[in-house]
């Protein structure tokens, strides 16, 4: 590789390399093949490209004396500027680091969570606009000084190290201590990214639905954060939010039950009950949804309750909280002086 013809066979290599990890992970690969193509693309390429757009230039070593106006300084000081192999390698690793911990943490912002195909695309998106970046700066800069990975990435700075002057020789530890230093940060990125991006199968069929009310407009003036207060024969709406998070499309299935009960609770026990209402929704693995139920209490009194039922199957004929997935208890007033006002 020459500086005049190789100067971004690197960044085709960085490009190639993200798409095809993209697509081995869209289709579901598993296996040391997905583990060896993830390994480079999460530990080393988001960090390598954004070094490559701040440090277009290749690391150069010369010598100037001490002090150019003093004579009788035999000496050389050794001075340099740019980035090395070892310091690219070691850098690119710890950069990836925090690149790849700044996706995950926006990706829990994101309707997926920390899920795989947001910090997949996540990277790749990074190293791919970055990429842009460095091929930008190459152009501008002239060829001599363009960077070029040597083979392993450790050539140059190896050779640098071993100048025949006896004041290169604390230059030379530090390369080597420098070329060690990156090994084992990228042993340890390997690991770390691995798991980031292949989490255990158990892991990725795991997943969860939340079930909640739609709240709006609480403050400290109402007593309840849902439409809790009735007038015989009235009929609320009430918001019921789902959100699928199993991995996979779902129907649900809604049952909205009134009950008359002793107690409160998981303690209080039914004395009667009646179905206020039934729904039925279908969402995609990440797609949320709020249903507005209708709300039409039959009895009167304080010792009523709304139960929320929902299944992921069709619900069987008697309906309770054991049978279903999740549940929502509610208790709410059904009197004549009832505040419809409130929440």
């Amino acid at each position: 590789m020459t500086r005049r013809f190789g100067w971004f066979l690197d960044l085709v290599f960085v490009v190639l390399w993200t798409c095809f990890v993209v697509t081995l992970v869209s289709q579901g690969a598993t296996g040391w093949l997905r583990a060896a193509a993830v390994v480079p693309f999460v530990t080393l390429f988001p960090g390598y490209t954004l070094l490559a757009t701040l440090f277009p230039s290749g690391g150069t070593h010369r010598t100037y004396p001490f002090d150019r106006n003093e004579s009788g300084l035999e000496n050389p000081m050794p001075t340099k500027s740019g980035l090395d192999g070892a310091e690219r390698l070691a850098f690119s690793v710890l950069l990836s680091i925090v690149v790849v911990a700044m996706v995950a943490l926006l990706a829990n912002f994101t309707p997926w969570g920390v899920t795989v195909d947001p910090i997949l695309f996540g990277v790749a998106g990074w190293t791919l606009l970055w990429t842009l970046g460095a091929l930008f700066r190459r152009v501008r800069i002239d060829a001599k000084e363009l960077y070029v990975p040597r083979p392993l990435g450790l050539v140059s700075a190896l050779r640098f190290s071993r100048g025949p002057s006896a004041s290169w020789g604390n230059e030379s530890r530090s390369t080597m201590f420098d070329v060690v230093f990156a090994l084992s940060i990228l042993v340890f990125a390997t690991s770390l990214g691995y798991a980031a991006v292949n989490p255990p199968q158990e892991t990725q069929a795991a997943g969860f639905t939340e079930f909640y009310v739609e709240t709006e407009n609480v403050s400290g003036d109402v007593e309840s954060t849902y439409a809790s207060q009735f007038v015989p024969g009235e009929t609320r709406t009430l918001p019921v939010g789902i959100a699928n998070h199993e991995q996979s499309s779902v129907d649900y299935h809604l049952v909205v039950l009134e009950q008359r009960v002793d107690g409160a609770g998981e303690n209080a026990s039914v004395r009667s009950e009646a179905e206020l209402d039934r729904r039925t929704v279908s969402l995609d693995h990440g797609e949320r949804t709020v249903l507005p139920l209708s709300v039409s209490p039959t009895g009167t009194g304080t010792d009523l309750r709304l139960l929320v039922l929902l299944y992921e199957d069709s619900p069987p004929a008697n309906p309770t909280i054991d049978s279903a997935y999740r549940s929502l208890r509610l208790p709410i007033d059904v009197t004549t002086d009832a505040n419809t006002g409130g929440a």
